[in-house]
C-alpha cells in the first residue's frame, strides 16, 4: 500500500509540473520570479528594431519600479532616452507599456501603448510578440 501512494505521489507531482508551463515556449519551471526575469537591459536579437515612428531600437529596459526605458535613434550619431511605464497584464501573459507624448526629430508623438505577448520569459531571453511583430530580446551587452 505504501509502494502505491509513492507511485501516485510521484505521478501527481510529475503532471503538476508539466502543467506548470505559463509561457508557450517556456521556461516550464523557474525559481525566479517573472519580474525577476523580466527586469533588464535587452536589446533586440531578432525581429524588426523598428518601431512605430523610431528607425532603430538599440535598447529596451524594464526596471524594478516599474519604468520603461527605450534607447532610439535620434540621428545618424546621437541617440535619445524615451522614458515611460510598463506593468504585468493578462494574468502575466503580456507587458503593458506606456509612453507619455514626447518630441522626435522635431515632432510631437503622442502617447504611446504597446502590449508585448509573452511567448518565452527567461532570465537570458525572452520572447514576445506585439503589433510590430515578433522579437526576441537578450540581455545588453
Amino acid at each position: 500500500m505504501k509502494r502505491n501512494y509513492n507511485y501516485l505521489l510521484i505521478l501527481s507531482a510529475c503532471l503538476l509540473l508539466s502543467s506548470c508551463n505559463k509561457y508557450k515556449d517556456g521556461p516550464s519551471i523557474s525559481l525566479r520570479s517573472r519580474k525577476a526575469r523580466l527586469v533588464n537591459k535587452w536589446q533586440i536579437s531578432e525581429g524588426s528594431s523598428q518601431y512605430y515612428v523610431f528607425s532603430e531600437i538599440f535598447s529596451l529596459e524594464f526596471t524594478k519600479d516599474g519604468a520603461y526605458i527605450m534607447e532610439v535613434e535620434q540621428d545618424t550619431v546621437n541617440t535619445k532616452f524615451v522614458e515611460g511605464t510598463w506593468e504585468f497584464y493578462d494574468n502575466r501573459n503580456s507587458v503593458i507599456t506606456y509612453i507619455p507624448s514626447f518630441t522626435y526629430r522635431h515632432f510631437t508623438i503622442g502617447d504611446m501603448h504597446d502590449t508585448l505577448n509573452l511567448s518565452k520569459l527567461e532570465h537570458k531571453e525572452v520572447w514576445y510578440s506585439s503589433l510590430e511583430g515578433e522579437r526576441k530580446l537578450k540581455p545588453f551587452d
